[in-house]
């Protein structure tokens, strides 16, 4: 047996994902949440995609001949995040809180976007935790979450799959 493992080794490890660290921080919360600030939420987060954007193409008609022009620029919209679980269950209390303040079940009453939106910085980590990248997020809500079985018996961080919906990103 080598210590370097050859590449059959790595085909038989089967499908893996990519997971990029960072380092998230709030800085506008909804207006019409209370009970929150930034500094309880500044924590870590885990995600197997980083915020892209494409520039959509039009197209035209010119002289008979079809040609493309660089149209609107598309931002994807959705960005899912794994949240880790702070000591105090801040960041549990926090995506249940926003869920709720999004549609009152009975009365079908919806908060208006201005109230409902926040903007948040992410902060692209490498292997020793030092910052490579920003992205702020603006006009960004919780689209939906769900805590993450613990990995095993000892394990006392519990993460939260959210998806978040946003306008753009800087």
């Amino acid at each position: 047996m080598t210590l370097r493992p050859d590449i059959n080794t790595f085909r038989d490890l089967g499908h893996h994902a990519t997971t990029y660290d960072w380092g998230i921080q709030f800085f506008n919360l909804p207006g019409a949440l209370t009970g929150f600030t930034s500094a309880d939420l500044n924590t870590r987060c885990v995600s197997t995609q980083v915020p892209g954007r494409t520039i959509d193409a039009i197209q035209m008609m010119l002289r008979g001949h079809r040609i493309f022009q660089h149209g609107i620029v598309n931002y994807g919209n959705t960005l899912p995040l794994t949240l880790y679980e702070t000591v105090d269950s801040k960041v549990s209390n926090f995506l249940e809180a926003y869920m709720d303040l999004q549609w009152t079940p009975i009365g079908g009453v919806q908060v208006p976007k201005s109230l409902n939106q926040c903007q948040f910085l992410l902060t692209l980590l490498d292997s020793e935790n030092k910052a490579r990248k920003h992205y702020t997020i603006i006009g960004a809500w919780l689209q939906g979450y769900q805590p993450v079985e613990l990995q095993s018996e000892g394990s006392t961080v519990i993460t939260y799959s959210t998806t978040w919906q946003f306008d753009y990103f800087i």
